[in-house]
């Protein structure tokens, strides 16, 4: 299989680590990267009942929410593969209020505090972990955390009021990393798909989020943490300006 442009043919393949994989976003990412050239690592609650094993790729069962499984996860991907380059943070829970969108304080404080753990604080411990692993990559090798986002970190939607908070954690963690990190090469991305106005993209695309994450990943300087795009991969603007790479970001 051909490899990644951004390695040199001597470089060792590198790895993908899809944390939260399913047969949409997380299968698309998969694919794309496969074809690309890439070792590629998938875990999940249920990965055993995905057809993972007859593409190829090494799969581990993973409860996201056991930061044991998590530590667990790395090091067999690790064991196998060697470090990865390149994780995707793939998971998302929520709870819709069962009283409806006008009491959204309906939701069990157990199922709120799942809905925020999953989809955003665990990410935390993922992304200590990716980073130490990235130290331990060749200096030369691309290295990168993506977090699969939506425009709930930034938009209230009160029958998903642990979703928006996960979300809202979980963009001020990859805001931070990228700040701290990005300069030394190791960069972070909080990545959404959206529809042409702005809105949330129904359904998403999984195509579009393997291509993407794979320029995101090939991409040479941090640039800005999150990353709004349309099915097909353009970048969603409404007032663009420019990074330091000259593309076009939304302000």
């Amino acid at each position: 299989m051909a490899m990644s442009s951004s390695l040199s043919p001597s470089s060792p393949k590198p790895t993908v680590f899809i944390i939260g994989f399913g047969s949409n976003i997380g299968a698309g990412v998969a694919r794309k990267f496969k074809k690309e050239g890439f070792n590629v690592a998938v875990a999940s609650r249920t990965v055993e009942q995905l057809d993972v094993m007859t593409a190829g790729y090494l799969a581990i069962k993973m409860d996201v929410g056991k930061d044991k499984d998590i530590e667990m996860g790395f090091e067999e991907v690790e064991r196998v593969h060697g470090p990865a380059a390149v994780v995707i943070y793939n998971v998302a829970h929520a709870t819709f209020a069962p009283a409806g969108p006008s009491n959204p304080l309906s939701v069990s404080f157990q199922n709120f505090y799942a809905n925020v753990a999953l989809s955003g604080v665990h990410a935390f411990e993922v992304a200590r972990l990716a980073n130490a692993g990235f130290d331990r990559l060749p200096e030369t090798t691309p290295r990168a955390f993506i977090a699969t986002g939506n425009i709930l970190s930034s938009k209230s939607m009160p029958p998903l009021a642990g979703l928006c908070a996960g979300k809202r954690v979980l963009a001020s963690i990859i805001e931070t990393c990228a700040e701290a990190y990005g300069p030394s090469g190791k960069r972070f991305y909080y990545a959404m798909e959206v529809s042409p106005q702005g809105g949330p993209a129904n359904p998403p695309d999984a195509d579009t989020h393997g291509l993407v994450y794979h320029r995101l990943y090939r991409q040479k300087a941090q640039g800005h943490w999150e990353v709004r795009f349309v099915r097909g991969g353009a970048l969603w603007q409404t007032k663009p300006k420019s990074c330091a790479l000259g593309i076009a970001l939304n302000a």
